[in-house]
């Protein structure tokens, strides 16, 4: 079963509730008091819409995670995703 599928079968079970889909193959660790959980959680918050936590990666290891670029939300520490490159 894929991931979409696996993402279509769970976000049955929750409705219009949001909810957190974390991948064991990235750990991240936040460098503040607040968890990366949190962050989503109060992103989503904030804006009504769905998240995804992002890491800043050096351009030479791009082809290794796949990138997003978009536009800076002013004072929010968000970004507005325009464009985003899967992994080859």
């Amino acid at each position: 079963m894929g991931l979409v599928m696996r993402f279509t079968v769970r976000e049955s079970g929750v409705g219009d509730e949001p909810f957190l889909l974390l991948l064991g193959d990235h750990l991240c660790v936040s460098d503040t008091d607040r968890t990366c959980s949190r962050q989503l959680l109060d992103a989503y918050e904030v804006t009504g819409q769905s998240v995804v936590g992002l890491k800043e990666t050096p351009e030479d290891e791009v082809h290794r995670f796949g990138c997003a670029t978009g536009v800076w939300a002013t004072g929010e520490g968000l970004l507005a995703l325009t464009e985003f490159c899967r992994k080859t």
